[in-house]
């Protein structure tokens, strides 16, 4: 449990040290165009006014010296607290990236499993909710996460997610999660 925190919070403080994003950038797409929506356990949750301190940011696949691609989205509802309502996507693996694949933690014809594949959700009470791990059923639960990119520029991704994510005090339903952050 403590590795997937340390991987959280990296991750977290990684894009958080990165800085913030422009207002405006040459894709045409301004801050405000900027989103995270999806469903916790069927209640929208949207982090997309500026004007109510939500950081969004992201990056990808950025390279370490073992040829480990990263990448991964934050979204803060109230920036700078880093461990209540937010959400994080971390996925590292030995290839590059791309758009219109499924990223999962789970084997299924046509989707790539990760070697680090984390979706994880700190509510309001800084409980952390992560998906299960592929090959690493913490608490039995089902591995059915994903992560796909559908539009990937030089200033922003723009992608999808779902996944039952577990704590061990239970668990909570995401669905139709899409993002659409400044890439850093």
């Amino acid at each position: 449990m403590k590795h997937f925190t340390f991987i959280s919070w990296f991750a977290i403080l990684a894009i958080f040290f990165q800085g913030c994003s422009k207002d405006d950038d040459d894709s045409g797409t301004v801050a405000g165009d900027y989103y995270f929506r999806f469903k916790l356990d069927g209640q929208q949750m949207d982090y997309t006014d500026p004007k109510i301190g939500h950081n969004l940011s992201g990056s990808f696949n950025l390279v370490d010296s073992k040829g480990i691609y990263t990448t991964s989205a934050v979204a803060m509802k109230t920036y700078p607290t880093i461990n209540k309502n937010t959400l994080t996507i971390v996925l590292a693996h030995p290839a590059e990236f791309q758009t219109g694949i499924d990223y999962t933690n789970f084997d299924a014809s046509g989707n790539v499993v990760t070697q680090v594949f984390v979706l994880g959700y700190y509510d309001a009470n800084s409980v952390f909710y992560h998906a299960e791990i592929y090959s690493i059923p913490l608490f039995g639960g089902e591995t059915d996460a994903k992560v796909r990119f559908s539009e990937i520029t030089s200033t922003n991704m723009r992608g999808t997610f779902s996944g039952t994510l577990y704590h061990q005090s239970g668990s909570v339903k995401v669905t139709q999660g899409e993002f659409n952050v400044p890439r850093n």
